[in-house]
């Protein structure tokens, strides 16, 4: 028995020496482990820098050629606006001259002939270039020329022209003309699709800017296209709501502004409701009360703005312009941002939206409420 002990304390032995050489060879791999880890995640971090890195790089290098492309298409398109549409630049200034050579009678006729005339020859296409000769012919009564050009002018832009002559005669006091040339004006709109200065044109009517009888005028079409926006269900429970949302708006009650009645009053939301009500009859009331008194004089203001919308028809790219225009602008902005065209895009595409503004009749009265106020 007792050499079976020896013999087993020796094996023991031995077992418990190979365990502890074991447990030291794990410890040195959880080591080497710990060591690997460690390398692999500086390793994978190395690899995020020189992704990143990259990436800049090729975003840097894309914008860069992006810029040395627009720098180039930008000299491009501007030689080709300069080759089909470089003297529709010289219409537009002389136009500006022209107007005010008419306002103030310093201008010869002979000299209106002539510059007009030489428009006309050097810009085929353009509505503007007739529209200056059939004005020069009106000015020195040249009927036979004047109807010539004035046919030319309608057959290239009726609408443009409309709203030219409109504005002119308004301007030089010509009332019968200014009227014939709104009733023309109005034959354009689309209740719809009202075009952006239709509002000025409208508060001028109203203000007495045009002639007395254009006021008619304007009732007469605004009646017609009130029955033809009514004839659904909408059009009157929309308005109201409009309206009623306004005032509202206008006559809200303050909070806390009466702490006892909320804390005790047993009908609290009720009597809320009615003091409410009341508040805003008493704006609306006071509200119609000074439109209806006021004795302002807006037609100061209009007159400028009419003269904006004439200044800016003569000076405006024109619609054969406009495609080659928005190229040079898109290209003019991604040099502007260093070659990055996704910034140059959002741009273009808020400048768009400013003047897309194109409005129906229906939404031209919803924003009454704040013309008023």
């Amino acid at each position: 028995m007792s050499n079976q002990q020896v013999i087993s304390y020796a094996d023991l032995s031995i077992i418990n020496s190979a365990l502890r050489s074991i447990s030291s060879d794990m410890s040195g791999v959880h080591s080497e482990l710990g060591t690997l880890n460690f390398k692999q995640d500086q390793l994978e971090s190395e690899l995020v820098k020189l992704a990143d890195t990259f990436a800049d790089f090729v975003e840097a290098d894309l914008k860069h050629k992006a810029l040395q492309l627009a720098e180039t298409r930008q000299g491009n398109l501007k030689q080709d606006l300069q080759i089909k549409f470089g003297y529709y630049a010289e219409v537009r200034r002389m136009a500006t001259g022209i107007l005010q050579g008419v306002d103030t009678g310093v201008v010869s006729d002979d000299t209106l002939k002539f510059t007009t005339e030489e428009v006309m020859i050097k810009a085929p296409g353009y509505w503007l270039a007739p529209a200056l000769v059939a004005l020069a012919a009106w000015v020195r009564s040249d009927k036979s020329t004047n109807e010539k050009a004035l046919n030319e002018a309608l057959k290239r832009d009726d609408y443009k022209t409309t709203l030219f002559f409109m504005l002119v005669m308004r301007r030089l006091t010509r009332n019968d003309a200014s009227l014939k040339w709104l009733e023309r004006y109005f034959m354009h709109q689309n209740p719809h699709n009202l075009d952006r200065e239709f509002i000025i044109i409208l508060e001028a009517v109203t203000t007495g800017v045009f002639p007395p009888a254009s006021r008619q005028l304007m009732m007469t079409n605004v009646k017609n296209w009130l029955d033809q926006l009514t004839q659904g269900d909408t059009f009157i429970s929309e308005q109201k709501s409009q309206w009623v949302k306004f005032f509202e708006a206008m006559g809200p009650l303050s909070d806390g502004k009466y702490p006892l009645l909320e804390k005790f009053s047993p009908n609290w939301n009720a009597l809320e409701n009615s003091l409410k009500e009341a508040k805003t009859h008493n704006v609306l009331n006071s509200h119609f009360k000074n439109i209806i008194s006021s004795s302002a004089d807006f037609s100061k203001g209009v007159k400028v703005q009419l003269d904006e919308i004439l200044s800016l028809l003569v000076t405006n790219f024109d619609d054969e312009e406009l495609p080659l225009q928005e190229q040079v602008r898109f290209n003019q902005l991604i040099i502007q941002m260093d070659g990055d065209k996704a910034a140059a895009l959002a741009v273009m595409d808020a400048e768009k939206h400013i003047f897309d503004e194109q409005v129906d009749f229906y939404n031209y009265l919803q924003t009454l409420p704040s013309i008023l106020s």
